[in-house]
């Protein structure tokens, strides 16, 4: 049994403890959040102890690490405050609000000899990890376009937050980094990098990046969070092609048509939140610093890629509570 303490107690940490908890291998022991009366109602819901506050959830010796899932504005400072404390740490995505913070964040990490991780579907999906294999094999021939389009609407319904500057709020950070992970787990850093988006408020309602490599690939990748797309993602080589269904970022399917026709569909039980909450203990159990599934290098080449986009679109954010 891996005792998890929670900080957070939002839409994500109901959807995440709720799958992880049906598999028998975790339990959240204690949780935390910014307003007691929430944290009482999560941890009724889950069995767990209610904090008053952080430092009591970050002193309790029976966690064996640290779920962090609050708005990305708040991602680095409660981050920090736990692998100061020696204690592994698993962080929802976006990492931080830009490159250096997550710099300096997987820095306090080495230098406290603690294991940090981001979590995000993508990097810990099976299916993900099968369409990598696929184009490793060269199942489809040489890549020549990828097309990755998350636009939900629906999924911020009553999330004010992600109409907020203050939060990290817009389509990249909440939607747009899935189809650049994707990208990036399957074809490295890009050569080079072009967007545009479309803003409100100093946040993107949409944003459409093009990933550019010399090889003559193109990924093209497209969020909104006020538009319905298809949310699906296609790559296309020379001799054929792959396409992710919908919903992209957490899709359990995978078709091939190419060489061969293959249907793939993972078998895990319980869904990618308990996957990801399962191989992250398995790794802080072996003691290990670093998440083979998600290398500090990879979480840093998506941030600097995101930050890119950035100054392309013309987004910034205040991050002078955070750092």
């Amino acid at each position: 049994m891996f005792n998890w303490g929670f900080i957070g107690s939002g839409a994500i940490c109901y959807n995440t403890s709720k799958q992880m908890l049906k598999s028998g291998k975790h339990k959240v022991s204690c949780v935390w959040s910014r307003t007691y009366e929430h944290a009482c109602e999560f941890a009724n819901s889950v069995g767990a102890r209610a904090c008053e506050t952080l430092e009591e959830l970050l002193n309790d010796k029976s966690i064996d690490g640290i779920y962090i899932g609050t708005p990305h504005s708040s991602h680095y400072k409660y981050a920090k405050m736990a692998l100061e404390r020696g204690i592994p740490v698993l962080c929802e995505k976006v990492f931080t609000l830009s490159y250096e913070s997550s710099f300096n964040l997987l820095k306090i990490a080495k230098e406290h000899n603690t294991y940090i991780c981001e979590a995000m579907w993508t990097w810990f999906s099976p299916s993900a990890l099968k369409v990598k294999s696929w184009i490793k094999d060269n199942k489809i021939g040489r890549p020549k376009l990828m097309k990755s389009n998350f636009c939900v609407p629906n999924f911020f319904r009553r999330k004010e937050r992600v109409y907020k500057k203050e939060y990290g709020g817009g389509s990249l950070l909440d939607l747009g980094i899935y189809p650049i992970a994707y990208a990036y787990n399957l074809f490295g850093y890009p050569d080079k990098i072009e967007a545009t988006a479309r803003m409100k408020n100093g946040v993107d309602l949409e944003c459409n990046a093009k990933l550019i490599y010399n090889t003559g690939l193109v990924c093209e990748l497209r969020s909104a969070i006020d538009r319905l797309g298809t949310c699906s993602t296609t790559i296309i080589g020379e001799e054929g092609r792959i396409k992710v269904p919908a919903p992209m970022h957490c899709s359990r399917k995978a078709h091939l048509k190419g060489k061969e026709k293959i249907k793939y569909h993972d078998s895990y039980p319980f869904g990618l939140y308990e996957n990801e909450f399962t191989l992250v203990a398995e790794e802080i159990k072996q003691e290990k610093k670093e998440s083979m599934y998600v290398p500090f290098k990879s979480t840093l080449d998506v941030m600097k890629i995101i930050e890119e986009i950035k100054k392309k679109i013309g987004l910034s954010y205040d991050e002078a509570n955070s750092l």
